[in-house]
């Protein structure tokens, strides 16, 4: 008996999307390989509202100067490509009241999240 393709996907190459985006590295990281990569990413880090989650989950394809000022803010700061996103709570009492992080690609104009 052989055992093939066991472990967890951390990267896999860039797909075509829907939104044009230059990038100079031709992989990106996967969401199930995160939890790896996580304490390592600081420059590819972009913080969400709940406002800008739900923008980001109703549309394939979302307009940077959608989200909100933080949010751009932070994109600016990235280079396009892979990226992560990361929501947290404002309070106690928010929904969802957990801290998010998923994966997505920034374009120029447009960002996007692998659902």
């Amino acid at each position: 008996r052989r055992v093939h393709g066991v472990g967890v996907r951390v990267f896999h190459r860039m797909p075509r999307l829907w939104i044009p985006v230059t990038s100079t590295c031709e992989f990106m990281m996967t969401n199930q390989g995160l939890s790896f990569l996580y304490p390592y990413i600081g420059k590819q880090l972009v913080s969400i509202t709940k406002e800008d989650l739900l923008t980001m989950t109703f549309q394939d394809k979302a307009r940077i100067d959608q989200l909100s000022q933080e949010a751009q803010d932070d994109i600016k700061e990235t280079e396009q490509g892979c990226v992560l996103f990361q929501y947290k709570p404002a309070n106690s009492d928010a929904v969802p009241p957990c801290n998010m992080t998923f994966v997505g690609a920034r374009g120029q104009n447009y960002i996007t999240d692998f659902k």
